[in-house]
């Protein structure tokens, strides 16, 4: 079995020990900053020496550190004469970075005093740092993984400015109502609606015992006049479920609207809010009122928890790259599969609800 020294004995010398030694003997291992021992995987004990010049015997050195670049460059400066390199994507299991730069035949050269990157296209790099890795990756993901065969469908337009309605149901109206209709139990007794009651009478039906649609201009029959950034025409205790789509991104004083939101509910009564995560401006409620925020599931649940009480808050968050891609050029839901509406990546958040449930006294 070839003997062979290694250079770094950290992480990922953890990570590859056991593949490392099933094809070499370690003879020692090199370290910069420590002298002693070190007991192996297998229960044999080597020598932990510092680098200096000639001690490699002509033994190969492993180098077993992510920055590959910077520790053969140490190895060369010290004047190790190491017979061969062997670099730490040669044993498995790849590590990191290691996944992404040399998955498909790439490879590691050292040409005299300089180390070169060898691709799977038989193009050339230099690298001398950590930071070459880097740009090293994002060259190979931009060759891997064409993005103009992406976009080249995209226009620089949306389909629909208007959220996709004309199209079908906007992506962030299926969320929507798929957030009410999983909390419809709660859409009971005297329930208000901002603006108009569909959803109290969709969700709601016969559990509904009043309908009240509340307004922050209008004063016509049937709607209430109310302010919640303000408190104006808001009573106390009057609610026992608030339906609440996609109103606090219209109100510049978040804070003083949920306090009066809060006061609303009645004990034991619900609010349920939905607000949007990723999506365009509306701009009929930006020329009217304003459309102030987008959020986030942390930024609404901050925003809730400074006047509702944590366990009191119950938090949902719908949407992916796709649906939300969708929903910015006015693709409707009915454009997309269920699949692609229903799979949840929480970095790409379109719609965010929260369910409040105030306590009973």
């Amino acid at each position: 079995m070839q003997q062979i020294f290694v250079f770094g004995c950290g992480q990922l010398f953890s990570v590859k020990q056991g593949a490392l030694l099933k094809t070499y003997e370690i003879a020692g291992i090199y370290d910069n900053y420590k002298t002693g021992e070190y007991q192996l995987g297998d229960g044999r004990i080597v020598p932990v020496i510092k680098p200096a010049k000639d001690n490699t015997g002509g033994y190969s050195v492993a180098i077993m550190r992510t920055d590959v670049a910077e520790a053969w460059e140490q190895l060369h400066d010290l004047g190790v004469k190491a017979e061969s390199v062997i670099f730490p994507y040669e044993i498995q299991p790849l590590y990191e970075n290691e996944i992404d730069l040399f998955s498909h035949g790439e490879r590691l050269e050292i040409q005299g005093n300089n180390m070169i990157y060898r691709d799977r296209w038989e193009n050339v790099y230099p690298v001398c740092h950590r930071k070459d890795f880097d740009e090293l990756m994002k060259v190979q993901e931009r060759k891997t993984v064409n993005s103009k065969t992406i976009l080249e469908g995209c226009p620089g337009e949306p389909l629909n400015r208007t959220f996709g309605f004309s199209r079908g149901t906007p992506v962030d109206r299926y969320y929507i109502e798929k957030f009410l209709n999983d909390e419809k139990m709660n859409i009971r007794g005297d329930v208000w609606e901002v603006a108009e009651n569909t959803y109290t009478m969709r969700y709601g039906a016969e559990n509904v015992r009043n309908s009240f649609m509340l307004h922050v201009s209008s004063d016509e029959p049937g709607y209430t006049k109310g302010n919640f950034e303000t408190g104006e025409g808001i009573k106390s205790e009057v609610a026992d479920c608030i339906i609440l789509t996609q109103v606090l991104p219209f109100i510049s004083d978040c804070k003083a609207a949920v306090s009066n939101i809060y006061r609303m509910l009645k004990p034991g009564g619900v609010c349920l809010i939905t607000v949007s995560g990723i999506s365009q401006i509306s701009r009929y409620d930006m020329d009217r009122w304003g459309h102030y925020w987008g959020f986030t599931d942390l930024s609404l649940r901050t925003l809730l928890e400074e006047q509702v009480p944590e366990e009191q808050i119950k938090i949902r968050v719908f949407g992916n790259v796709k649906s939300a891609t969708a929903l910015l050029y006015g693709i409707a839901a009915e454009e997309l599969d269920q699949e692609e509406l229903d799979n949840t990546d929480a970095d790409y958040q379109v719609s965010i609800c929260a369910v409040i449930r105030k306590e009973e006294k």
